[in-house]
């Protein structure tokens, strides 16, 4: 079940989305919230809810955007999967090691 071992989420979205968030979350999960300031008093007890914020830095990115334009900054994938595969996905993270990231296609 992927209440058990869903430990971190991160939400961008405010609303319902994070409070309904809390359903898929294992016991010792945490949220990291970074649209909903008001997290913290929206937070469950006994569960760990974060504010993030970015400060943007124009120069860096630029400089991010030129090095990927250029292909001096790539990422590897090793799998894309469906929504389906997601709890199986969080499982050969925890158990295996592999060059590139899995992601997943929530349009699968």
């Amino acid at each position: 079940m992927l209440s058990e071992i869903l430990t971190w989420c991160s939400t961008t979205s405010g609303g319902g989305v994070l409070d309904r968030s809390w359903q898929v979350l294992a016991k010792n999960g945490v949220i990291v919230g970074t649209s909903s300031p008001d997290i913290l008093a929206r937070t469950p007890a006994n569960r760990r809810g974060l504010w993030f914020m970015n400060k943007p830095d124009p120069d860096l990115l630029e400089t991010l955007a030129e090095e990927v334009a250029n292909g001096t900054l790539q990422s590897r994938i090793s799998e894309v999967i469906g929504f389906a595969d997601i709890p199986k996905a969080i499982e050969l993270n925890r158990t295996s090691s592999r060059a590139g990231k899995v992601v997943a296609d929530f349009s699968r």
